[in-house]
């Protein structure tokens, strides 16, 4: 998780997801023994969070002091006059509708049409039956983030390399889908 913080700041988001899952998890756990005990979970999702968030950390305080502003990466992005001129020439709905589209679309060309089916149908199908993963709550997390920062707010344009990581999670759904469709064909 350090090393991905590292790499690139697209992470951030989501290491801060998993660790608040794994922290909620830890404390939703009730007591099966000594090695699995709520508060060896609780210490190890601290731990992930401290160690995962230390690399951000720094980085922001160092963008504080040198430029005055924390996230002056995002602010001064390259990705804003790339929006602006989008606006213009194709006016904020239709910008709007092109990210909201954008997503799935990327899901779409990424994967096989009958693996992403399968990817949907065990995704509604957990939700039916409310086994809710972590994957599953990754998943949701990725795609308000992905809602509010590159379609409500406009704030970014959206790359193919962002859709990677909500495209491994939904094909995770993609088994029970496979797998439910095999049952019924057996009957």
């Amino acid at each position: 998780a350090l090393a991905s913080t590292m790499m690139r700041y697209d992470s951030w988001p989501l290491i801060t997801m998993l660790a608040v899952l794994l922290l909620w998890d830890a404390l939703r756990a009730k007591n099966v023994d000594v090695s699995r005990s709520r508060t060896t979970k609780v210490s190890k999702a601290v731990v992930f969070g401290f160690i995962s968030h230390s690399f951000p950390i720094m980085w922001l305080l160092s963008q504080w002091l040198l430029f005055g502003h924390p996230l002056s990466m995002a602010v001064n992005s390259l990705d804003v006059p790339v929006i602006n001129q989008s606006i213009q020439e194709m006016g904020r709905m239709s910008l709007t509708l092109y990210h909201l589209a954008f997503m799935p679309a990327i899901m779409l060309l990424c994967i096989p049409l009958p693996f992403a089916a399968a990817g949907l149908y065990g995704l509604i199908k957990s939700i039916k039956s409310r086994q809710y993963s972590v994957l599953f709550w990754l998943l949701t997390a990725f795609t308000v983030y992905y809602l509010v920062t590159f379609v409500l707010t406009l704030s970014r344009f959206p790359l193919a390399r962002f859709i990677t990581l909500p495209t491994i999670f939904l094909s995770c759904f993609s088994g029970v889908g496979i797998v439910y469709w095999l049952d019924k064909a057996t009957e």
